[in-house]
């Protein structure tokens, strides 16, 4: 590139419905495609890990019983439906980098992530995603390197951690809600243009 390159680094995500306040629970929330080369990792899924998935999954997993499937809905209102736990940022398999949407992720930034951070839910992503640097940054959650550490992880967070780190994604939530790292790009764009004029 030749030209000054601005980094996003999160997507906004406005909505219209109030963020709420996020309660402690061991469980998961993932929202995003369901199709099975993109979501893999759902045909494997334990039901000892609760999880509910939110959009229009195909026969194979409406047969699933291994987890909730919540019924689509539209991306202003989802963030104020997901109420407890954390939300699952995560493409491929089980491993991610076994897929190559799991490899996409080391260089994309998930719209599910502003999504979760939009209702103040920490999260749990793969520790090779571009945004886990975010969510380290910003303690908005957990790194792992498979979906197998999930129920080890789950088993250690307590009431008290979940807090610190509700608090933070809910800091986040202000900024995502308010368009601040669209503002703070071009912001940046203009002062970039009045030092090349």
């Amino acid at each position: 590139m030749t030209v000054p390159i601005i980094v996003l680094e999160v997507f906004d995500y406005r909505s219209s419905v109030p963020a709420p306040t996020q309660q402690f629970a061991r469980k998961l929330h993932y929202a995003g495609s369901l199709a099975p080369e993109k979501a893999p990792f759902l045909q494997s899924w334990s039901p000892a890990l609760n999880l509910t998935v939110y959009g229009n999954p195909n026969q194979t997993l409406r047969n699933q019983q291994a987890f909730a499937i919540h019924p689509p809905v539209h991306g202003d209102i989802l963030p104020g439906i997901m109420q407890d736990g954390f939300g699952l940022v995560w493409d491929g398999d089980i491993q991610p980098a076994d897929n190559e949407f799991g490899r996409y992720t080391r260089m994309n930034n998930p719209h599910k992530f502003s999504l979760y951070m939009a209702a103040g839910l920490p999260v749990i992503v793969w520790s090779e995603m571009a945004i886990a640097t975010v969510v380290q940054r910003h303690q908005l959650g957990y790194v792992i390197n498979s979906l197998t550490d999930l129920p080890a992880l789950l088993n250690t967070v307590t009431a008290a951690s979940y807090r610190k780190l509700q608090a933070n994604a809910q800091a986040m939530s202000m900024r995502v809600r308010n368009g601040f790292y669209t503002q703070r790009a071009l912001l940046t764009m203009m002062i970039l243009l009045e030092e090349r004029a």
